[in-house]
């Protein structure tokens, strides 16, 4: 079963575009067999950034989405918010553009050992230094990097052509 983290940015995608609302069937469809392959973890800074959508019905529509597809949540626990800081002071000495919101999205997958991070956000969160600041912070502290892929990425996975 892969480990799934779905950044904020792919749920707003979802009303956008019909290729992200079908990954979205697909895994709300494959929550519901009992033999799952894949398994979504929702994030509580994940779900504090939806709240925060200030269009009331986008925000109701997303809140439903993250609903229909995650399994479990990850809670923004000491442990996540002090990894995330070293995400973060990391990143500022890469110089890497970053929030501690997109560190502790990271903390959170790299502590609950999720295998893909998906996000569109290749300017911050999938930024090289960003990345290169966590893969470092990680191997350090000797946890396991998961996957940062994009939607395309995420629908090759789900369509069983696997992730490049």
């Amino acid at each position: 079963m892969k480990n799934i983290l779905l950044d904020t940015n792919i749920y707003g995608l979802d009303l956008e575009r019909k290729d992200v609302a079908q990954s979205f069937v697909i895994l709300a469809e494959d929550k519901q067999k009992p033999e799952r392959k894949y398994f979504v973890l929702g994030s509580e800074v994940v779900y504090d950034e939806i709240n925060a959508i200030p269009h009331k019905e986008t925000r109701e529509k997303i809140r439903e989405l993250y609903q229909a597809v995650i399994s479990g949540e990850i809670r923004l626990t000491d442990n996540v918010k002090s990894l995330a800081l070293e995400y973060f002071n990391q990143c500022k000495k890469n110089r890497a553009r970053i929030t501690i919101e997109d560190c502790q999205i990271m903390a959170s997958a790299s502590l609950a050992n999720v295998g893909f991070i998906v996000s569109d956000n290749r300017n911050t969160l999938r930024g090289p230094k960003a990345v290169e600041s966590f893969a470092s912070v990680n191997k350090k502290g000797g946890l396991k990097m998961p996957s940062l892929i994009g939607h395309e990425a995420l629908k090759s996975l789900l369509l069983g052509s696997g992730v490049s």
